[in-house]
């Protein structure tokens, strides 16, 4: 058991650094970075924008693109007038809560010592949605999380 908690006290820093390099591979400045053409033609107020990760009523999909990256999910919605593509974008994050450990039927037996487990849940919220009409962004929500 000892082995085991050795074991995971190196193994939980090497991995929170793995997350932490490749999450922020995926910012705004590596985009613009890989697209400098796209962000040349912008105004400044455009590029401050970008550069912040917001997105603005009639941005392009291309400075959609830039600000916030690929969306987590792209679907259509058609109406009797017109078209629109919208694009989400998902957030994570993980709870831990500690439960009373149950048998196989469910139900708590006297057991003691009374065993007590911590579980991980990750969580999938829509983090923001934009809608684009004509290829221009006409509505933007996001969460306030």
């Amino acid at each position: 058991m000892k082995y085991f908690f050795k074991k995971i006290v190196w193994i939980v820093p090497v991995l929170a650094w793995i997350f932490f390099a490749f999450g922020c591979a995926h910012t705004p400045e590596t985009r613009i970075a890989k697209n400098p053409e796209l962000f040349e033609r912008l105004t400044p107020e455009e590029r401050e924008s970008v550069k912040a990760g917001q997105v603005q009523i009639g941005y392009t999909p291309e400075m959609v693109f830039l600000a916030l990256g690929e969306p987590d999910q792209k679907i259509t919605r058609r109406t009797k007038e017109d078209e629109l593509n919208v694009w989400i974008y998902q957030g994570r994050f993980v709870s831990t809560e500690t439960v009373r450990v149950r048998d196989q039927f469910g139900v708590f037996r006297p057991v003691h010592p009374t065993l007590y487990l911590d579980r991980t849940v990750e969580h999938i919220y829509t983090k923001a949605r934009v809608v684009f009409e004509d290829g221009r962004v006409i509505s933007i929500e996001q969460a306030e999380r």
